[in-house]
Order: C-alpha cells, then structure tokens, then sequence
C-alpha cells in the first residue's frame, strides 16, 4: 500500500520568525493547554491539501506563506506553499522550511475538478499511483472519479469528528453519499476502485419506468382504436389518392411541356444571338467601307476641282498665245515668203530708273492706237515694262521662261 508522510508544517513571513511543526516518521503528539492552537494545526494540514478556507488565528497574522513538506511513496521530497486565503498552490520539487523566493516548479489549483488535471487532488492520486481509481455513487452502479478529498477524511480527523456519534467513516449521519464513503474506505484499505459496470436500477427506478410502460401501453391502445375506427374510409382515401396522382401525373405533363418549350425558346435565342452578331460585324465593316468611300469622294473633287483649275489656266494660255500672236502679225512687215524669212520682235529696251524717270502709262508698242491690232484699246487697261531675256540672279530660268519672258509686252487677263 502506497503512503504519504509528513514532513513539516511551516508559517513564514517578512519580517516575522518563521513557526514550524516537525512531524515524526513514528509519532508525533502534539499537546497543550485550550486555544493554544492544536486544532489549528489540523485546519492548517486540510487547508494546504485542498479545502476552500482557513480561519486565521491572531497569533497568524503577518505570514504570508504556509509550508507543508511531503514525503512522496518513492522516496522524493515536495514542499506545498500556498498564501492565505489563495486558491493556488505552488509545488517545489525540494524540501524548503523557510521564506521562498523563488519560483516554483509548479502552479496547481487548489480545489479537485475530473475535467482536468492541473489540480492538486489529480496530482497527489498521480503521485502515489491511485489516479483514475473509481468510487461507487449509488446501488445502481454508479460510479465516479475518486478524488484525494475523497480520501483525506478518512486520515485527517479533527476533534470534532472523534467525540461524535457518526462513524469516522462517514463525514455525515445522513444517509446521501454513504456509498461513496464506503467505496472510498474500501478503496483506502485495498488500493483497488470500482469496476465499471453498467448501472442498474433501484427499485424507485423500477417503480418509475414501470409506470411509463403503463402509459405508452395506453398510448399505443388509443391509437391502435383510431386505426380501426379509420378502416372504413380507406376505399375513400384510396380514391383521393388516386385522384391525387392524376393531378400530379398532369401536372408533371405540363411541366414537361413547359421545360420542352423553354429549351426551344433558348435555343431560338441562341440562334438570334448569333445571327446579331453576324450582322453587327458586317454592318460595322459596311460603315468601314462607307467611310473609306467617303475619303475617296472626297479626293476625286479635289482631283476634279485641280482638273478644273488646270483647264482654265490651259484656256487663259491658249488665249494668251492668240493675243501674242496677233500683235505679231500686225507689227511685222510685208514679206514674199513668210515661210523662209520669219519675224524677230524689235528688241524691248528697259530704261534705267536712275537715268530716266519712270514711264508715265502708255500703251504698248505692239498695240498703239495708231495700228492695227486684234484687241481693241478697252482689252488693255494697264501696260507693264517688258522684262529682260535674261534670267533672274537668285532663281534659274529655263530657255523656254527665258523665251517668254523676250516678248515685247505682256498683258493681263481683265477680271
């Protein structure tokens, strides 16, 4: 059987002389006059091995850490701190009989909870192998996670619990939670729980669920008469029934027709979709090819404008050439054979503007008043001065310019 022993009980404090209780590994009596502090040493035991409160006694105030050293089944030594009036309890893997400083190796909570194993109550079962035993709860079977709470009234017994009537066993003289006080003795003595098992009832219970079997028999009665009652309608139920798939199978039929429809109608669109798209295209290349034609229509007009142009100028030359021409004949004298001796104009003399002034507006030499000529003196407004044969400094002439501008006089197109 696996044990724990106590090693020391320690109050220390700033500033206060640290109060210790050695425990004996036979024996320790512990003895002294009323209100001395004896019972507070046991309150002081349950309260470092998880109980909710400890009620301070005057001679206690200024500690603030309550020692409690341990001596575990495998021979190692923790040292449980916990403050006053905390629900926290701090392990040290070592025995300390005075203040602490450091910090400890580990934090646990003080009161037990089966979801989790961070309390002290898992850790001591742990530690001396009773983890995970079971205690019966009920004669049904049911069963529970022991605790070390469960286990610790049976060790720890105050002075109340000695001069009572009730059995150390029990904590209470009621008859609720006997059994799991008699599973925790026999737990203690043994090292063995519960097994599982699958629970059963009490005779309460059987009462209780006899009772329910009652009334789903009459439940079952009453509705096994409604049944029989509904037996003579069921040729009308079959017809309505039958009359109710004939109004699904034509609606089903409309369904389907409408489905039939809706699949043509989208394939139709499809179609359309398609063929609005082929003509967009080409009303896009139409509009392409319109406004290219436009281009070229705009083009030939200015070709024709040119045409245009250059007919009219091809008329002024021609008339320009007759008039030329006219005033040849008229200036040149009377020959045999016009063929063999051709006509020279006279030559066109320019006077220089320094040694003469300019011209007054006279009418030219070709044309006077006095001879004969083609055009009649309202054709001449105006004369200009004859230009020289010879090209200008800054801008080459052709010999054909060069012929033009030999002439002895030059006219101008009236407007």
């Amino acid at each position: 059987m696996t044990e724990l022993r106590l090693l020391h009980l320690t109050y220390a404090g700033m500033g206060r002389e640290t109060a210790r209780v050695d425990f004996d590994p036979r024996l320790t009596i512990v003895y002294g006059a009323s209100d001395t502090g004896k019972s507070f040493v046991t309150e002081s035991i349950d309260y470092m091995l998880g109980a909710r409160k400890l009620n301070l006694i005057p001679e206690a105030e200024g500690y603030s850490q309550i020692l409690l050293g341990i001596a575990l089944p495998d021979a190692s030594v923790i040292t449980l701190m916990r403050a006053p009036q905390s629900g926290r309890v701090s392990v040290f893997e070592d025995d300390i009989r005075d203040l602490v400083y450091r910090s400890p190796d580990l934090v646990l909570s003080a009161q037990h909870s089966p979801r989790t194993t961070k309390n002290l109550s898992r850790y001591l079962m742990e530690r001396i192998g009773l983890d995970g035993s079971l205690l019966a709860t009920n004669d049904s079977g049911g069963t529970k996670l022991a605790g070390f709470r469960d286990l610790l009234h049976l060790c720890l017994i105050s002075e109340t619990r000695m001069v009572s009537k009730v059995s150390p066993v029990l904590r209470t003289s009621g008859t609720s939670g006997q059994t799991a006080h008699k599973s925790a003795l026999k737990l203690l003595l043994t090292g063995a729980g519960e097994q599982p098992s699958p629970s059963r009832l009490n005779q309460a219970q059987r009462r209780v669920h006899k009772g329910k079997i009652s009334l789903l028999d009459d439940l079952i009665l009453g509705l096994q008469r409604q049944l029989a009652s509904r037996e003579a309608n069921q040729s009308q139920l079959q017809q309505q029934l039958r009359r109710l798939l004939e109004h699904q199978e034509t609606r089903a039929e409309s369904l389907r027709e409408v489905t039939r429809r809706h699949a043509q109608a989208a394939s139709h669109r499809a179609t359309l979709s398609v063929a609005l798209a082929r003509y967009a295209q080409r009303l896009a290349e139409t509009d392409d090819l319109l406004g290219r034609f436009e281009l070229l229509r705009a083009q030939y007009e200015s070709d024709l404008a040119r045409l245009g142009m250059v007919s009219e100028a091809g008329s002024l030359l021609g008339y320009f050439r007759n008039a030329a021409r006219a005033c040849s004949a008229a200036q040149s004298p009377a020959i045999s054979n016009p063929v063999t001796t051709p006509w020279k104009p006279p030559p066109c003399t320019r006077p220089s503007p320094r040694k003469a002034p300019r011209p007054a507006r006279s009418w030219p030499t070709c044309c006077s008043p006095s001879t004969t000529c083609a055009l009649s003196a309202s054709t001449w407004p105006k004369t200009r001065p004859c230009k020289p044969p010879w090209p200008s400094r800054r801008t080459p002439r052709s010999p054909a310019s060069n012929a033009r501008n030999s002439t002895p006089c030059r006219t101008r197109w009236p407007r």
